[in-house]
């Protein structure tokens, strides 16, 4: 009976984190600073698994396997926490500590219910869950637009034939974003400044990201509902016109084509050749509506500004050179030029204007303990002849970090790791380490051993 209730404990709590996941934005309780969302619902949640003696024995386990990468990202937080003590900002402090820990924690939580998902053979709950989320996520934008007296499908087509990403950015997320599920109308109190939306904007985008993902990797066999489900999240993620998104995205699946080249040669050339034939044919029937896409998008991607990422570090490296060992303190916001305060979007500058050098070094063994785990992983699998045959795409799960290690650079959750990268890597993590101890086929394959993959 225990056991029948702890594997419907993990499905359903995994259903609904991952069939949730793009509507992480709405706040629940609201304590001024402190505010507590669907995800720290969900971390209490996950908490109860600690009573059941299987997610204690999965919970110690990977804490050992990946000590290195978990006690990094711990010194980041003690950095975090000594820096409040000369900071100017307590309360906003606090609240940013309290925040960076809950992502951590979930993070934790939510590898051990991957590694029990496959474990208790789980596994197609996952693409359920996405696909249930993403079709949701379109319902709820269509009700919202409907409530607007606009509607959703004639807005991203105007968007598209028209090339302005104005439409589709602010005109349809800045009313998903203003909407109250809980009284079906819109309220002032939530109408966020131009940053936030943006923000938020890019968070839904790793939302679709998750999702492709998901069904990527969970996958089994053919699927109609399934592929329509990924293949609308890739293209709702370059309709976000995320540029850090598009562009781990484009990294991520460059990888994967790079790790399973050899043995998709085929396949690979017939998708080729199909999508060359489909460009070609709408190119050549929309010529005219899609160069103005493109140039919206160009302009985009490309824009010159005073508070531009190049802009921003510079402003930003110079006020750091005022105080290179102590910093300004945690939640200490700067001057990102024209006029804008905030973090600056680049995870070493932000914990080195913060916690000084103390930040700096942690926040380098973080990152240089994650890149070291990654490539020498993908490195692994380059050199492994006979594949292995796993309940899930290895090949998507090792690239699974490109994103969140691009993102940090660029973007991120104010300077750090955003809520939605910690659940990218709480995927990469568990499936790694169900992957490292075979859980699945309990076949000892010592995937540890370079030696061992150059031999096999």
């Amino acid at each position: 009976m225990i056991d029948k209730f702890y594997k419907a404990f993990i499905a359903t709590n995994s259903f609904l984190f991952i069939a949730l996941i793009l509507f992480q934005w709405f706040t629940l309780v609201d304590l001024g600073p402190l505010n507590f969302k669907q995800y720290h619902i969900f971390m209490l949640l996950m908490l109860l698994g600690l009573f059941f003696q299987d997610f204690r024995t999965s919970l110690f386990a990977f804490l050992k396997q990946f000590q290195v990468f978990l006690t990094s990202y711990f010194l980041v937080l003690l950095a975090y926490g000594i820096s409040i003590t000369w900071t100017a900002e307590v309360g906003a402090a606090i609240a940013y500590l309290f925040k960076v820990s809950v992502y951590y924690l979930v993070f934790i939580l939510f590898s051990i219910f991957i590694i029990e998902i496959v474990r208790l053979k789980l596994t197609k709950i996952m693409c359920y869950s996405a696909t249930f989320g993403c079709f949701s996520f379109i319902v709820f934008a269509q009700l919202v637009l409907y409530l607007a007296g606009e509607n959703l499908f004639k807005t991203l087509a105007l968007g598209l034939l028209s090339g302005n990403p104005a439409i589709l950015m602010y005109s349809i997320f800045k009313k998903i974003f203003n909407f109250d599920i809980f009284t079906f109308t819109f309220f002032s109190k939530m109408d966020r400044d131009l940053a936030i939306l943006v923000s938020m904007k890019n968070n839904l985008a790793t939302g679709f990201l998750i999702h492709y993902f998901v069904i990527a990797l969970f996958q089994k066999g053919r699927n109609f509902l399934f592929s329509i489900a990924k293949y609308t999240s890739a293209a709702l993620i370059f309709i976000t016109i995320s540029r850090s998104n598009i562009i781990g995205f484009a990294f991520s699946i460059l990888l994967y084509l790079i790790l399973t080249a050899e043995e998709k040669k085929m396949q690979y050339l017939l998708q080729v050749l199909g999508i060359i034939s489909i460009t070609g044919l709408v190119f050549f029937t929309f010529a005219e509506e899609i160069m103005s896409v493109f140039s919206a998008l160009f302009s985009r991607f490309s824009e010159i500004s005073d508070n531009s990422r190049i802009g921003m570090f510079e402003l930003v490296m110079e006020k750091i050179k005022l105080h290179p060992i102590k910093g300004y303190g945690l939640a200490t916001k700067t001057d990102l030029g024209d006029g804008h305060e905030g973090y600056v979007h680049n995870f070493f500058l932000n914990i080195w204007y913060m916690s000084g050098l103390l930040g700096i070094v942690a926040g380098l063994t973080m990152y240089l303990s994650l890149t070291y785990l990654f490539l020498k992983r993908m490195l692994h699998y380059l050199l492994r002849k006979n594949r292995l045959k796993m309940s899930f795409s290895i090949a998507w799960m090792l690239v699974l970090p490109a994103q969140p290690l691009f993102r940090i650079l660029v973007s991120g959750g104010a300077g750090d790791f955003a809520f939605m990268e910690w659940v990218i890597l709480s995927f990469y993590f568990g499936l790694l380490y169900v992957l490292i101890n075979d859980l699945n086929e309990n076949k000892n394959l010592k995937f540890n051993s370079l030696k061992h993959l150059k031999s096999s």
